[in-house]
């Protein structure tokens, strides 16, 4: 842009005018960064904004970020997926893209209890109370943390108290 710069003094006398070429500069690309890698359970999912903020995917301008993981990522099926991240400023700018992998893991899965004898189960519930019986103990002493050189300390204070006494006189 071409900018003219003309000024007047106090009295009205007009200087000679100036002519200034102006650029205005684009920001520069984003740059976005994330963790390499995160792993969950196939029995967890979740959607693009919470991976995004568990891997903590930003840019370095708050540009927004989008990805593929909609699209990549199987939740329920165990494997390695790769998801790219990429970012546009508010110049248009792309920012160069960048990955991390999204690792699936086999769901543990709950044990299976099976009774060996279920004849002896009742079929009726008992109507016997169960009084549980609770042990409060009092603890009349703090257990011992470490932190014990308080006498070790008021020794050396008292022997520097009597160095500087003994030294003065």
């Amino acid at each position: 842009y071409e900018v003219t710069l003309n000024a007047v003094n106090e009295d009205g006398v007009a200087a000679e005018a100036k002519i200034f070429i102006v650029r205005i500069l684009k920001s520069p690309a984003p740059i976005i960064t994330v963790d390499p890698e995160v792993s969950y359970d196939s029995a967890i999912i979740k959607n693009e904004t919470e991976l995004l903020k568990e891997v903590r995917a930003k840019t370095n301008d708050n540009s927004a970020i989008t990805s593929d993981a909609p699209d990549k990522v199987k939740w329920q099926t165990p494997g390695s997926y790769t998801v790219t991240l990429n970012a546009v400023n508010e110049d248009g700018i792309p920012a160069d893209p960048v990955t991390f992998i999204v690792h699936i893991v086999e769901a543990k899965k709950a044990p299976i209890v099976i009774e060996e004898n279920p004849a002896d189960t009742p079929t009726k519930p008992s109507k016997q109370k169960i009084k549980e019986k609770i042990v409060i103990k009092k603890i009349t002493k703090l257990p011992r943390t470490g932190d014990t050189q308080s006498k070790a300390i008021l020794g050396g204070v008292l022997c520097l108290g009597a160095w500087f006494l003994f030294r003065k006189k």
